[in-house]
């Protein structure tokens, strides 16, 4: 089976995805390493591996996802949102998220 994917160039790197599998994304510094990525992502998605190594990070009580999450919080970008959420809330409007 054959998937198009969507590859876009930023300030330093390139990013790519699968539109037709969520969450199948990979970034590169070159072209050529966002698509080899991509390749290596899409094989252990077929073959299985990504699987098992999401059902094997479940049931350690999700390790490295709570990593990745907690690091993701302390970028500088996230903070700018928890601020504005903030002054939101004292403005009296809502917010969707924290």
């Amino acid at each position: 089976m054959q998937y198009a994917m969507i590859i876009e160039e930023g300030e330093k790197n390139y990013s790519a995805y699968f539109p037709d599998l969520p969450g199948c994304i990979a970034t590169g510094e070159t072209l050529d390493e966002v698509k080899q990525r991509m390749r290596e992502v899409l094989h252990e998605i077929q073959d299985g591996s990504f699987a098992h190594r999401w059902l094997d990070e479940n049931e350690l009580g999700r390790p490295n996802f709570n990593r990745y999450r907690e690091e993701a919080a302390n970028e500088p970008m996230e903070k700018v949102g928890r601020d504005l959420r903030s002054l939101m809330n004292k403005q009296g409007l809502t917010t969707t998220t924290g």
